[in-house]
């Protein structure tokens, strides 16, 4: 159940990400600085998970999204390198 919950969560994200609805605050942030970010929140949802005893649940749901986030940031630095912006 977990695995179908992951999958639908990734597709409902990357279709939100692709259609532009990234807030302007996770477009403007330095990429180390999201990824030390992403690591923090991830920490945070298994140590909160663990005190309400869902913790796969939260780990899963951070994990997803924050990795879904990633990936948008890379996949636009691809294009703007492919473009020959930078």
């Amino acid at each position: 159940m977990t695995i179908i919950y992951a999958l639908v969560l990734f597709l409902g994200s990357q279709i939100y990400l692709i259609k532009g609805n990234i807030p302007e605050k996770y477009k403007n942030i330095k990429l180390r600085y999201f990824l030390l970010m992403a690591v923090g929140i991830i920490l945070l949802a298994a140590v909160i998970g663990q005190a309400i005893g869902l913790g796969s649940f939260f780990v899963v749901t951070a994990t997803v999204l924050c990795s879904s986030i990633i990936m948008y940031r890379f996949q636009q630095k691809y294009d703007e390198m492919e473009r020959g912006k930078i």
